[in-house]
């Protein structure tokens, strides 16, 4: 967690080369659930070569957030799916239905077939989730790159974490 605060205030993006079942799909779910919780108008974004690996963190990620229920921590989010939330609630203001909320995001991605998946997209972090399986890496890493500056100044930070796996499947880039 240190590393990681290091790298934000720092503005650099992290790779983190780890061990199997070290927890880091846990702790990085509950980076991106205090990005959704405490920074107003976030957009947080996990990425996998395949939709296994994003979809468990995402499922970590509510599981946290809903274990906020009934602390001055939760927000209420609509939509609420297992590919994206947001903080927000609609609320009759003379008779108008307006918008109301913290207005943060958390989106689920996988770019097996699409490097460009998250194009569009403002992330102040992207979660290059099991890296050591992620087939694409490189190429997905270029085009959300951009992404996370703003007028010259970075806006956002990757954080790209995965163990060594098969070397065609994508540990290979990895490692580069």
């Amino acid at each position: 967690f240190h590393e990681v605060q290091k790298a934000r205030d720092l503005g650099k993006n992290l790779v983190i080369a780890k061990r199997r079942q070290a927890g880091f799909s846990a702790k990085f779910s509950s980076i991106i659930g205090r990005e959704f919780s405490m920074f107003r108008g976030s957009q947080s974004i996990i990425l996998a070569g395949e939709d296994k690996y994003a979809q468990n963190t995402m499922k970590m990620v509510l599981a946290g957030l809903n274990a906020l229920a009934d602390t001055e921590f939760y927000k209420r989010r609509t939509p609420d799916t297992s590919e994206y939330i947001q903080a927000k609630y609609r609320v009759n203001e003379g008779g108008n239905w307006v918008w109301r909320g913290f207005m943060s995001e958390v989106y689920c991605f996988t770019a097996k077939s699409n490097e460009q998946a998250i194009s569009g997209k403002s992330p102040s972090i992207v979660l290059f989730e099991e890296a050591g399986r992620f087939k694409g890496l490189i190429e997905t890493f270029k085009y959300v790159e951009p992404s996370l500056e703003a007028n010259f100044k970075k806006t956002g930070i990757a954080y790209v974490v995965g163990t060594g796996g098969d070397m065609d499947k994508g540990a290979a880039e990895l490692e580069e």
